[in-house]
């Protein structure tokens, strides 16, 4: 089948569209709440996701978006957008005259929404790793999200994750940092 995240998927309606974008969206996002609330239950949020925002940090995560943009863009067509919002916008402003805008903006709640859930997959696999082996430097999370995401995705999915996981170690886990990097991949591919 073809991802919901696909404008090329039609639908024949902008609310069908819509509204299949915004089910998933509450969906992710009660989910990635509800892990969050339950590791900070634990007292467990820590070990899966950082906080700081120090030089070091800036500075690694600087480097990998530098690096996962020059990925993204070398295996994108030539002709395709910088922004993915543009063509999208296009694309469904072409299916739904009046109401692509408002399909636009759904669609990129909907790329939060699914960057969060692969931060936290990210975590998972980092963590674990880390029990595993008690190495915190590999970039467990980076290995399992190319197994899992990744390889669901396709190759373009492989390889950004796992130059996502090394900006997750780089940046000491930091949470916001990784979710701006996934949402890269979302924004600038297209």
């Amino acid at each position: 089948g073809q991802p919901l995240h696909d404008a090329s998927l039609h639908f024949n309606n902008w609310y069908a569209r819509a509204g299949a974008n915004f089910f998933s969206t509450a969906l992710w996002t009660i989910t990635a709440l509800l892990v969050i609330y339950w590791l900070k239950q634990r007292n467990a949020l820590d070990k899966f996701l950082g906080t700081r925002f120090d030089g070091r940090s800036i500075g690694f995560f600087a480097i990998g978006i530098i690096v996962l943009i020059a990925i993204i863009r070398s295996v994108a067509p030539a002709e395709s957008p910088w922004l993915r919002f543009v063509a999208e916008n296009r694309r469904f402003e072409e299916l739904y005259p009046g109401n692509g805008l408002m399909v636009t903006i759904i669609q990129h709640l909907y790329y939060i929404a699914e960057s969060a859930m692969v931060v936290l997959v990210l975590a998972a696999w980092q963590r674990a790793g880390e029990i595993w082996t008690k190495k915190t430097l590999v970039p467990w999370g980076g290995l399992g999200l190319a197994l899992t995401w990744g390889i669901s995705h396709g190759l373009w999915g492989i390889i950004p994750s796992l130059v996502i996981g090394v900006i997750f170690v780089s940046t000491r886990k930091n949470a916001l940092l990784s979710l701006v990097s996934v949402l890269m991949l979302f924004v600038v591919y297209s």
